[in-house]
């Protein structure tokens, strides 16, 4: 009741407020980077921000990525095709637009790969230093799964996807 006085005694379920950050109406070369760290009190903020552990790996028009360092795990925005050297010195590399996720916890990296509102066959390769492997991912297409995520397997036989017609 503190947001609205005025308003209905009832209970809200909307959203109740937006977060907008103001870099002027046509920035140009302009950026900045956040990180969202949702509930958490003053304190707990306080002691996160002084060890955060996520690194900016690249904030570019091309790429924006960033390490989870206590999680072991980078999250990759390719805005068109390219490459992008891991902290470990791994590289990614992809041929069209997509997200990928590298998850470096285990023995075997895992990686996941999207390209959200397109189904299309994306080329992928990860190179640790001392092997590379090479694979084309195709990203499902109907449309209650465009934008989901899909574990890349190197060892897997490459199937082209069937086109589908909506």
């Amino acid at each position: 009741r503190t947001i609205n006085a005025g308003g209905e005694d009832k209970v809200v379920t909307d959203d109740v407020f937006m977060l907008r950050i103001g870099h002027s109406w046509q920035p140009t070369n302009a950026t900045y980077q956040y990180i969202v760290a949702p509930n958490k009190t003053v304190s707990q903020t306080e002691q996160y921000t002084s060890a955060i552990p996520v690194v900016v790996l690249s904030n570019t028009s091309s790429i924006q990525a960033v390490r989870h360092n206590g999680l072991n795990v980078t999250g990759i925005v390719f805005h068109n095709a390219g490459s992008l050297e891991l902290s470990n010195g791994s590289t990614v590399t992809v041929t069209k637009p997509s997200i990928v996720l590298v998850e470096q916890s285990g023995p075997v990296e895992k990686i996941t790969l999207s390209t959200p509102g397109t189904s299309t066959g994306v080329g992928i390769t990860f190179n640790n230093g001392t092997s590379s492997k090479s694979t084309t991912v195709y990203t499902l297409g109907n449309a209650n799964q465009l934008g989901q995520s899909v574990n890349v397997d190197f060892n897997a036989p490459v199937i082209v996807q069937p086109a589908t017609v909506n």
